[in-house]
Parts: structure tokens; sequence; C-alpha cells
């Protein structure tokens, strides 16, 4: 009953780390997707400066207009920063929760396998006792012919 009950636990707890191989599968590819963003934001606040750097002329709507588009870049871009921070964070909270179910999951395991030994030297000891007591009754008969 007890290995049973200790075998179940292990297998919730598998089914648990595997959730959590999951998520951080999912983390993962979102971080992919951010970083993509973000250097994407970068290489176009970069263009938007060159273009600052390269011309030295430009007319009120266009400079107002390129101060726009830096500035709202530079939003996105730390808002991206943030985001990037966040999943960073969140998958160091779910790398901790893997390892927190790996262990849970190792430790039932190996406390049902110390009960399956303790079960199978009981056995053992039942055993060898049917045996010795077959042995005295056969010795038994033996002295009393």
């Amino acid at each position: 009953m007890q290995i049973r009950l200790l075998d179940l636990l292990s297998r919730i707890k598998r089914l648990q780390e595997e959730r959590e191989i999951l998520r951080r599968n999912q983390a993962l590819e979102l971080l992919k997707t951010l970083k993509k963003e973000y250097e994407e934001l970068v290489e176009e606040r970069k263009k938007v400066s060159q273009v600052f750097t390269k011309s030295r002329f430009f007319k009120a709507v266009e400079l107002q207009d390129l101060i726009r588009l830096r500035d709202s870049l530079l939003e996105w871009e730390k808002i991206a920063e943030k985001k990037l921070k966040d999943g960073y964070e969140e998958l160091a909270k779910i790398e901790e929760e893997l390892l927190e179910r790996h262990k849970e999951r190792r430790l039932f395991e190996r406390l049902k396998e110390k009960e399956m030994w303790k079960q199978s030297e009981e056995e053992l000891k039942r055993l060898y006792r049917e045996l010795d007591e077959l042995a005295l009754l056969i010795q038994g008969q033996e002295n009393k012919r």
C-alpha cells in the first residue's frame, strides 16, 4: 500500500516537473521573440539617429517628426527592456520551481525504492524462518524414526 502511494506521488511530481519544463520552454520562446523585437527597435532607433548625424539641415516639420519618432522608439525600447527583464525573472522562478519538483520527485522515488527493499527484506526473513521451521520439522521427524 505504501509503495503504491509513493509511486503515485512520484508520478504526480513527474507530471508537475514536465509541466514546469513546458512552462520553461514557452518562457524561452517568449524571451526569444521579445529579444528579437528589442533588437529591431534598437536598430530602428540607430537608423533615426544616423539621419540626425548625416543631415544637418531639416525643415521644422521633418525635425519634429524625427524627434517624435526617436522619442517613441525610446519609449518602446524601455518597454521592451522591462518585458525582457520581467521575462528573465519569470524564467528564473520557473527554473527554481523545476529544480524543486525534480528534487521532490527524486525524494519520492528514493522512498519508494527504500520501502521496496524493506518489504523484500521482510519477505526474505519470513522465507528463511519458514525454511528453518521446515528444517526443524524434518529433523524432528527423522529423530522419531
